[in-house]
């Protein structure tokens, strides 16, 4: 019987510039993918990023050379964002939002419960 392993980590979703930043530890975790996939199950009002290694029109491909200075990695998807918006319907669209999850090994994936979602303090000045 194998034990299953999970590791609590987070991300980040700026609404307004319809970014997700996911840190290199989680990238680390997912064993460092080739590419990442985003998914949203409505039903299970959760979201979740899976690690693969081959492209599809729904993968984004990961580049570890094109880190942010805070170690992130960063993909811009409007479609992502309009789909957390209508799951989540009290968001602010200007704000920028954090979701804890766990690493669920055996699928290759981090699962974030949409009930975990809290917003972040603005950057703005930076």
């Amino acid at each position: 019987m194998s034990e299953q392993i999970r590791q609590q980590v987070t991300i980040a979703v700026d609404l307004k510039k319809y970014r997700i930043r996911i840190h290199r530890n989680t990238l680390a975790l997912l064993g460092t993918p080739k590419y990442i996939q985003l998914l949203v199950s409505p039903s299970a009002k959760m979201m979740a990023i899976q690690g693969v290694d081959t492209r599809t029109r729904f993968t984004h491909r990961v580049n570890l050379a094109a880190l942010k200075p805070d170690n992130s990695y960063e993909i811009y998807s409007s479609l992502f964002v309009s789909q957390l918006l209508a799951l989540v319907t009290n968001l602010d669209a200007k704000c920028t939002y954090r979701l804890t999850g766990e690493i669920v090994s055996e699928e290759n994936a981090a699962v974030f419960p949409l009930s975990t979602i809290q917003e972040v303090e603005s950057m703005e000045a930076m």
